[in-house]
């Protein structure tokens, strides 16, 4: 951080901290807290690190609306990468041309 700016994971780990039980995502019938939203995210983190992911690596986040998209964009900026939001209505092979010309890690 640098002048006394936050990134927004910093800040989200500060409120699984502070308040783990309260409710962080709400979709569907699927309700999650901050402290299982925090080990999503964090397994995310994981996966990626594992495969190499750093800082200033560009992840595709291919997920439709719903709980499993807030821990990908998370665990992504965890792990140090800025995430490309892929809708995953568009046809493949757009998506294709999307991942090459960002050049996804």
């Amino acid at each position: 951080m640098s002048g006394g700016e936050a990134r927004v994971h910093e800040l989200f780990r500060e409120i699984v901290r502070t308040d783990p039980d309260r409710t962080a995502v709400v979709a569907g019938t699927v309700r999650l807290s901050y402290a299982e939203l925090g080990r999503r995210s964090a397994a995310v983190a994981a996966a990626l690190r594992s495969a190499g992911v750093g800082r200033r690596d560009l992840v595709g986040v291919c997920v439709e609306r719903g709980p499993h998209l807030l821990p990908a964009l998370l665990g992504t900026l965890e792990a140090g990468a800025a995430w490309v939001g892929l809708d995953p209505a568009y046809p493949a092979e757009r998506l294709r041309l999307i991942a090459a010309d960002a050049a996804l890690a």
